[in-house]
């Protein structure tokens, strides 16, 4: 607690104090003649002893008055005092503040000069000395809340000091954020205009690899369908063994390459199901642009919002609703990252499966150019074969004229 002048503790209001007392006892010693109309009125109330108990009763209410008065001045004070703490900036309080100390003190001044209303009896020495006491020990207590309220104001200033350091970082987040934005939105204009890109490239590359595998099964059909001429008729029963020989390795190989061709026309239809999906992934990237570009209004809301609170009154709720966004916009963009990063990852699988397709393909162009085709399609030998092929023995071949001949032509 801060006391009066005479304490050993000095209170933090003692300097406006002795200010106070000062600008007092100047003001008594430039007015002399004040001094001594006072001690004449004094003498004057001395000699009319039947006057003083009705002068000490008006005196005592009119100092109770002024003590209500002023009691309910410096209660509007002080609420005047929170209400600036509260709704003006922290320049402007300390001025305003500053300015109702200065009323305040010219409020005690008059107070301490002792001036009285007009129309009142002068009261007693003794008496009105005790009434000042009394009203010095008042103002000093409400020094001491003022010097309270002071140190709330400095408190309110140095949190509207962090606050604004808070504002700025979240200033320097929404650029950051507006910088995201704009490469995302980059990245997902380069995927919208790689997509039908990679779409022709798969049509042209896989339309002639199909019809070439078409074309190469139909070559191995008619591989079958021809053998290779005995050499002497003489051994018909060995040139047909190796004929069947041949048939056993040519079906083995046929069925080979049979199932190697399935395998790669499901992987095929695997991967055409893997770029459908990619596809429905570039879809969703369309969508998440268009997530991306409420993401952005949402930004400059957000950027508005945060100006406003730079300006505004309530800076604690405010920077809660920002801190609420932000967080909501880091998650929508996290997830936004992951989704475009994910589509990203699928177009390059889907690239990587086109090449490997391709590459499969041309190592079955180069099998099929290896593959030898043969030249004799009489109907002599396309007998042979359907009968090589449906299982006919020897004596069914020797039993055939049409066969003989073309065995002993071929010889």
């Amino acid at each position: 607690m801060v006391t009066r002048a005479g304490d050993q503790p000095r209170r933090p209001g003692a300097a406006l104090a002795a200010a106070l007392c000062a600008a007092a006892a100047e003001h008594s010693e430039a007015h002399p003649v004040e001094k001594l109309r006072h001690k004449e009125l004094d003498d004057a109330a001395r000699t009319e002893r039947s006057a003083v108990p009705l002068a000490i009763r008006r005196l005592e209410q009119q100092l109770e008055v002024e003590r209500r008065q002023m009691e309910r001045k410096l209660e509007k004070l002080e609420k005047r005092v929170e209400e600036v703490a509260c709704t003006s900036a922290a320049s402007g309080r300390w001025a305003e503040l500053q300015g109702h100390v200065d009323g305040l003190a010219d409020a005690v001044q008059s107070l301490i000069r002792g001036q009285l209303p007009q129309g009142s009896p002068p009261p007693n020495a003794s008496e009105a000395t005790g009434n000042r006491v009394g009203t010095d020990t008042a103002v000093w207590k409400r020094f001491d809340i003022l010097e309270v309220k002071l140190q709330q104001m400095e408190e309110s200033r140095g949190k509207f000091i962090d606050l604004q350091s808070q504002s700025d970082k979240v200033t320097a987040q929404v650029a950051d954020l507006d910088s995201k934005l704009l490469q995302l939105v980059g990245r997902l204009a380069q995927v919208e205009r790689g997509a039908p890109h990679v779409s022709e490239h798969t049509s042209q590359v896989l339309g002639p690899s199909l019809q070439g595998i078409h074309e190469a099964m139909e070559q191995l059909a008619l591989r079958v369908q021809h053998v290779e001429d005995p050499q002497e008729p003489s051994g018909l029963a060995e040139t047909c063994q190796q004929v069947c020989v041949q048939m056993d390795l040519l079906r083995n190989e046929v069925e080979e390459h049979t199932s190697m061709l399935e395998d790669q026309v499901a992987e095929l239809d695997a991967r055409m199901q893997t770029f459908g999906s990619e596809i429905q992934d570039l879809v969703q990237t369309q969508e998440a642009r268009l997530q991306v570009d409420s993401v952005g209004e949402r930004a400059l809301r957000l950027a508005l919002r945060a100006q406003r609170a730079v300006n505004a009154q309530d800076f604690s709720e405010d920077a809660r609703e920002m801190r609420e966004e932000l967080t909501e916009m880091s998650e929508d963009l996290t997830s936004l990252w992951q989704r475009v990063q994910s589509s990203e990852l699928g177009l390059d699988s889907m690239a990587e499966a086109v090449g490997r397709i391709c590459e499969e393909l041309s190592q079955l162009k180069s099998r099929r150019s290896v593959v030898t085709q043969p030249a004799s399609g009489s109907p002599a030998s396309s007998r042979l074969g359907e009968a090589l092929r449906g299982g006919r023995d020897r004596d069914s071949i020797e039993a055939d004229p049409s066969a003989l001949s073309f065995l002993h032509r071929a010889s």
